[in-house]
């Protein structure tokens, strides 16, 4: 950290990015990027990493479950066409995220030889499932 703090402090000051970089013994980028994020947010400290990211259809649970619960045998890509009729926008992999949050999941009820394979979908709840059978549940 001070190391880059000293490197920003002297490609601001006038020396050039090349010779701070072999005083330090970096590359010339990582000097390059600590002068442009000093000259941007003013510090060449580096940005946390990591961290929780909120549910962005976090809001709209109550809306998602409700539609489940009202129609069992509905698919990932008819729920997402439901909230895209209500102005709600968002990928198939969002909306699986919540229902699988819920304690819920998107169980195949028909044979693999069946002609209408796609349609052969329910979500079922897991969490009232005895664990011995959660793998079984059709």
């Amino acid at each position: 950290m001070i190391c880059v703090m000293r490197g920003a402090t002297a490609v601001a000051s006038g020396h050039s990015c090349r010779e701070v970089a072999s005083l330090f013994g970096v590359s010339v980028a990582s000097v390059v990027k600590w002068s442009q994020r000093q000259r941007l947010t003013g510090t060449a400290a580096s940005l946390r990493m990591g961290g929780h990211r909120k549910r962005l259809l976090e809001p709209h649970r109550a809306l998602i479950i409700g539609l489940v619960k009202a129609v069992p045998d509905i698919t990932l890509k008819a729920l997402v066409a439901e909230l895209a009729e209500q102005g709600i926008t968002t990928s198939t992999v969002s909306v699986w995220r919540l229902v699988r949050s819920e304690g819920r999941r998107f169980k195949k009820l028909c044979s693999p030889s069946s002609s209408l394979q796609r349609d052969c979908h329910q979500f079922v709840s897991v969490a009232r499932t005895p664990p011995c059978q959660r793998d079984f549940l059709a």
